[in-house]
């Protein structure tokens, strides 16, 4: 395994050369100005497979243990009892999600991002938020967009360590960083409210059975004395949703469901 990283591509997948005799490849994932790019050579007289990782960016975190681990993670038993563990680490989870979206192993890829999403935090979510812009995943940025709202609405506002840059995350700029492996704009997530908004929009503004007109009906008691009962009756059918007793001036209302025998 050695270190190279690819140079810039528009592709999602790009292919070199290939013989009969080697094979060479390169592959890219894109979202908006982030990449993760690696490559894949293999030698047929010497049966070897080159395997070339990134040297920046999120793409550090493709490390070549987590190669073996997503190969043998690839069959749904294994993967749901890896994050049925609550102590998974997010890195590693990180990790293969970038393999398994490299390898086309959707199911591994769909349980590390509901994983990931569902533990994102203040701690991890600068790694989460560069790797959600590197792959354009929705799902991962909308868990950082609300993880990095509550935050910022909080009471205390952003972590301290944040806007000082002591930290091992920083908030510069309108970026957020975390070391020296990858560094997101917050632009990245401004669709996420206009989505949401709409989201909301269509929702609220699609009829459904939310309420109904109703009557409420109070029959009194011999000359118009107590106990008095009260129905709650639908306005089209005269149908009794609730009852309600009351035996005097100063007493509660006793409410039943229809029958108040």
């Amino acid at each position: 395994l050695q270190d190279d990283l690819l140079g810039p591509s528009t592709a999602s997948t790009q292919k070199a050369k290939s013989s009969s005799a080697d094979m060479a490849s390169s592959h890219t994932c894109t979202g908006d100005s982030h990449q993760v790019s690696f490559r894949l050579s293999h030698d047929a007289s010497s049966k070897v497979l080159h395997v070339g990782l990134p040297s920046s960016g999120i793409g550090k975190l493709m490390l070549p243990n987590g190669l073996y681990q997503c190969l043998e993670l690839a069959g749904p038993t294994a993967a749901a009892s890896l994050f049925q563990a609550k102590s998974t680490p997010v890195t590693l989870l990180l990790s293969h999600l970038l393999w398994s979206l490299i390898l086309d192993l959707d199911a591994l890829a769909e349980m590390c991002r509901e994983a990931m999403a569902n533990v994102v935090d203040l701690s991890s979510v600068a790694l989460v938020l560069a790797l959600a812009a590197a792959a354009d995943d929705g799902l991962l940025l909308r868990a950082c967009y609300w993880c990095l709202k509550d935050a910022f609405c909080s009471a205390t506002g952003a972590p301290p360590s944040w806007i000082r840059g002591t930290g091992t995350v920083k908030l510069i700029r309108g970026a957020l960083s975390y070391a020296d492996i990858c560094s997101t704009p917050l632009s990245v997530l401004s669709k996420i409210p206009e989505e949401d908004h709409l989201i909301k929009f269509k929702r609220w503004r699609t009829p459904f059975d939310g309420y109904t007109l109703c009557q409420v009906h109070r029959t009194r008691g011999p000359d118009g004395a107590y106990p008095h009962l009260y129905e709650l009756v639908l306005d089209h059918s005269e149908e009794v949703v609730m009852r309600a007793i009351r035996e005097d001036e100063q007493s509660c209302c006793r409410i039943f469901s229809k029958d108040s025998d």
